[in-house]
């Protein structure tokens, strides 16, 4: 229960922050430069410039079972420029200008996650009553 009252909290806490923070105008350069790398929500980040992955299934009676690789095989796969950024504690529907590196797509992400829920719902409806809906009798 701690770590969920520890969760909500950190959800709220860039709310707040916001809010409190004084004005941009301020002469004061270390209030600025504070502003300017102040750290809002927790963040994880991996940057990888390049990723090789490599897999091999061995000639001969292996693990693998299929015919067309009774002579071995392998696959490469290589991944250029790979970035991952979790923000564990930001709320979907929040705003994202403060992220490092975000430019806000076509769509902007409120609109496609509404879509997406949506889509989901309509989906765990169906799964659980697959009848088509008609109109009820008065």
């Amino acid at each position: 229960m701690a770590t969920r009252t520890k969760a909500a909290h950190k959800i709220e806490e860039p709310r707040e922050q916001i809010q409190s923070r004084p004005n941009s105008g301020d002469k004061d350069l270390l209030a600025r430069m504070f502003a300017k790398h102040d750290v809002r929500e927790t963040s994880y980040h991996l940057l990888a410039p390049r990723i090789d992955l490599h897999l091999c299934d061995d000639p001969g009676l292996g693990r693998s079972e299929m015919p067309q690789l009774a002579n071995g095989g392998a696959l490469q796969v290589t991944l250029v420029s790979m970035q991952a950024d979790l923000f564990p504690y930001h709320k979907a529907s929040n705003d994202r200008r403060h992220w490092r590196g975000y430019r806000e797509a076509a769509t902007p992400h409120s609109q496609w996650l509404s879509q997406a829920l949506s889509t989901f719902c309509t989906t765990l409806l169906e799964t659980l009553d697959p009848r088509p809906l008609t109109p009820s009798a008065k």
